[in-house]
Formats: C-alpha cells, structure tokens, sequence
C-alpha cells in the first residue's frame, strides 16, 4: 500500500505548505471565498485551516519523511499561534476554532519532539481550568453545537481521551459524559417520545446566516442530526471511545444501545441510495413516523454518511465486546463498497466531506477485516485522490469547502485538515505506522 504513494508529490505541497506567506495570499485571495462568498478558509486558531493544521501536519510528515524545513516550518508556526494567543486572546475553547484544537496540535507536535512537552503543558493546563468552568448546559437552551465533536463537548472528551492517567482529566471526562447520556436516550414532547438529540429551531441561533435560515426553511419543527461531526454519530463514537477506555458513568452503556437500535430501525434509501442515513432527518409531529427526509442527494464521508456511522457502531461494538455486532459492521461495511466504487469524487476528496474520509474509515474496518474488498477498495480511494492532483493547483488540489449543499459549493484553495489538502495528505499517509492524528476524529 505504501507504494501507490505519489511521495514526491506530497512532499512538493509540504514545501508550499511550510511557506506562511504563501499560504495567507493563496487562503484570502478575494476569490477564494466560500459561505455566500463572505468568508476565506482562513483563521489563525481553526483545527481546519489554521496554525493547528498546519503543526499537525508537519508533525506527522516529519515523523515519516524526516527535513530540518518540516522542523522549521512547525516551529515558526507554533510560534505564531502563541504570539497570535498572547497578543489577541482566545474566543473559544473548542476543538474547531478554540483551545482544545491548538492544544490537540500541541499535544501530537510533543510526541513526535519532547521539546515541545513544556509548552503543550502549559496550554494542557489552561484548558483544564476552562473545561473546569463549564457548567451543564440547559438544554432547552443550548445551541445546534452545543454537544457535538467538531464545535462542542464530545470535542473535549477526544481531547481529554488521551490524557487518562490523570485523574483530573478522568474527572472531567466523566462530568461531560453525563452531559451526552443525558440528551442522548428518549426525550418526552407533549405526548410523543422522541430521540433526546432533536435540534429545535432556537438551536439555529448559533450558526452562520445563511446556514440557519437555510436550515429555517427545511426544518421549521427541527431535525435530528446524524452526523459524526454534529450529530448522533458523534455522541456514539465518543461513549463508546470514553468506555473502550475504561470511563463510564451510569446509563452509558444503555445511551449506547438505544442510540445504536435508533441507528439501525431508521437506515432508508436516500435519492435511491439504498441502506444508508440522510445526513438529517427533519422532525415532524403531525406525521406518525415523525421522522422525515429531505434530502435529495446523497454522499459519503467522515462526517455524513454510511461508512462514518458503521465506524461508530463498530467503535462501540469494540467497547461493548459484542462480536456479532462488529460482524454486522464489517459485513455492512463491505456490502457499500461497489456503490461507494461507483460515486463521482471530482473535488470531492476532503476528509470530512469526501473520499479522505472514507479512506480513513476502510483503514479502520482493514485492521479488523483483511478482507480483500476492503484492501481494494483502499487502493481504489488512494487512486483516485491522486488521479485529481494537480501541479497547477496553488495547494496541489481544489476541495468543495464546508457548506450547506456540498453538489452545488465551488471549489476552493483551501489547506485544511477537515475540509482541504492536509487532511488528505494525511489520510493517504495512514499506512505509515505511529500517525496520531486520527484520534481527534475518535478515528483511533
């Protein structure tokens, strides 16, 4: 497998990524805009296309391709965030655009280089007193992202996963995962018993314009997310992870079970899809299922998906030691293959949005089933990332960015570890042993 890697194309990019300068002017060109064409693919503390990024980044391809300029573009970068810390302050702990994605990034720089362990302490240490703050959120009150991996509080339980031989961290762990199992069993509205994860209208409040009145228009009653990244998806993996790891707090392992049945009773065809999730189920009362789709489109990636909720299933089945159930996984798993052979990935290749993501995920399911599909199909997605490179492109690629509606988004210049190019270098490096990466996407 390591061989159908285009190295020298890789490190080609890594060059152009260890350039600051370069990688602002190509970030905020005026036309590389994405959100209604209001917004850049640039913010300096953002996991995604940020200094976080780019410290992950050059700390995993320095751990496989050894280069003083991988070791020099990690230092000035980490330098630059903490300037950019003490200088402008911190509006977010989270793991997307806060405190818990730079100490993440710090936390892998230091593994791969012990210089790094003081100041990664020093940050760890910090945001141990600001999840300390955290109250338990009202949640008739709370946001869409409240809760979720990329923007909320699973996003703190992957960071604190890593540090369970401090019983501070184990603490904390265990307060916030009584927050998930408590909005993740059933929820009583008026006379009917729904899922405990339904977003209600109120819960758009916290989100970009033009996402929350698009989501106005399609769920004015609300909806159930099913997503890794924001969704039900996410809850599960974090349970799951937090008991793979010996924490639990009671109604874990029935939050766990309950979501998993939900998982299974709702799967459906989707724009003639067959067996899969829409990435939301809109909330309707008046209707006896209550459940209702609205997607037109289907895609699969880490975030939205199949393969991304089979990974969280099997993650489960994994802590829960149930061995038909990761039978169910594998054998599901294997049996969307032909159709995700068949889907057209052009500039969709990002991690959260595209064939990255899967890639991921068939690494996960391959070290449990070396099952030759699953092998092929790694092979499949490595080809066709690489198929889609181009020398012409300031960042090696073009990526649909975040958005609303991934069919109808432009590509855009974007270095990202979720939405852009390093998250995909990163996933065709998977096979190289010791990547630390993946455990912020509860991957690992």
């Amino acid at each position: 497998m390591q061989s159908n890697i285009p190295t020298k194309t890789v490190l080609k990019i890594a060059e152009k990524l260890a350039n600051p300068d370069y990688i602002h002017k190509v970030s905020t060109a005026p036309k590389n805009t994405f959100f209604n064409k209001t917004t850049h693919p640039w913010n300096p503390f953002s996991l995604d296309f940020g200094y976080p990024a780019l410290i992950i980044f050059f700390s995993e391809i320095n751990a496989i391709f050894p280069d003083k300029l991988w070791v020099k573009a990690r230092n000035h970068y980490t330098q630059t965030i903490i300037h950019e810390l003490k200088s402008l302050g911190y509006h977010s702990i989270s793991l997307s655009h806060g405190l818990t994605g730079i100490a993440y990034a710090l936390w892998i720089a230091s593994l791969k280089d012990e210089s790094y362990k003081n100041l990664h302490t020093k940050i760890h240490h910090l945001l141990l007193c600001k999840f300390q703050t955290v109250t338990t959120p009202n949640v008739k009150k709370s946001g869409y992202t409240s809760y979720d991996l990329l923007c909320g509080i699973c996003g703190y339980i992957s960071y604190l996963l890593n540090f369970t031989h401090e019983p501070f961290s184990v603490e904390l762990i265990k307060k916030f995962l009584t927050i998930i199992v408590q909005i993740s069993g059933p929820l009583k509205i008026e006379s009917q018993t729904v899922p405990g994860w339904l977003n209600p209208p109120d819960f758009f409040l916290d989100l970009p314009t033009e996402v929350a009145q698009e989501f106005l228009n399609l769920y004015p009653q609300g909806f159930f997310d099913l997503g890794v990244a924001h969704g039900i998806s996410g809850y599960l993996s974090t349970l799951g992870k937090s008991l793979l790891c010996g924490i639990e707090v009671p109604k874990q392992v029935e939050s766990i079970l309950y979501i998993i049945d939900w998982l299974k009773n709702t799967r459906q065809s989707v724009a003639s899809v067959p067996k899969v999730w829409p990435r939301r189920f809109g909330f309707n009362p008046s209707k006896s299922t209550i459940f209702e789709s609205k997607c037109d489109f289907y895609f699969d990636g880490w975030s939205y998906g199949a393969p991304g909720i089979y990974n969280s299933i099997l993650l489960a089945a994994k802590a829960l030691k149930n061995e038909p159930l990761k039978r169910y996984c594998v054998k599901e798993f294997i049996q969307q293959i032909p159709r995700i052979k068949c889907y057209n990935y052009h500039k969709q290749l990002s991690f959260c949005y595209g064939a990255a993501g899967i890639l991921s995920i068939a690494h996960q399911f391959l070290s449990l089933d070396k099952s030759e599909e699953i092998s092929n199909l790694n092979d499949f997605l490595s080809h066709k990332i690489i198929n889609e490179m181009d020398d012409s492109a300031p960042f090696g690629l073009k990526c649909i960015p975040l958005s609303v509606n991934p069919r109808t988004a432009t590509p855009i210049n974007n270095f990202g570890l979720i939405s852009g190019v390093i998250g995909i270098l990163l996933s065709l490096l998977m096979p190289y042993k010791n990547n630390n990466w993946p455990a912020i996407f509860m991957l690992r």
